[in-house]
């Protein structure tokens, strides 16, 4: 599971934080249910909507929103994700509980 810094370094190698969410996202509407905009998938990362999970096992954003954990501490409560959402190509980082469920993305060291 990459860093923080790892997705940072795959995000401005990509053109940065405005543009690298479009070119991580699959293409279509096939997993994307509202919108799937900027998406190129020029990255080949096929980025899928996978939403979010709750402590309670309740889903949100399905099909709208990617989260993923990285492996980047906040504290004993808190760890730093990635967030790409489907109304635009931007890629941005997030705080999330630890109990909450996000996609992972493993990477070969």
């Amino acid at each position: 599971v990459p860093s923080l810094q790892e997705w940072n370094t795959l995000i401005n190698t990509l053109g940065g934080e405005m543009v690298a969410g479009g070119k991580l996202k699959s293409t279509g509407l096939d997993h994307w249910s509202l919108f799937n905009e900027q998406a190129t998938n020029e990255s080949g990362f096929s980025c899928l909507p996978g939403g979010i999970s709750s402590s309670e096992a309740n889903t949100f954003f399905l099909g709208e929103n990617a989260y993923f954990w990285t492996t980047s501490v906040v504290n004993a409560f808190v760890v730093s994700g990635i967030r790409m959402n489907s109304t635009d190509g931007s890629v941005s980082e997030i705080q999330n509980p630890r109990t909450e469920g996000m996609s992972i993305r493993c990477i070969e060291d």
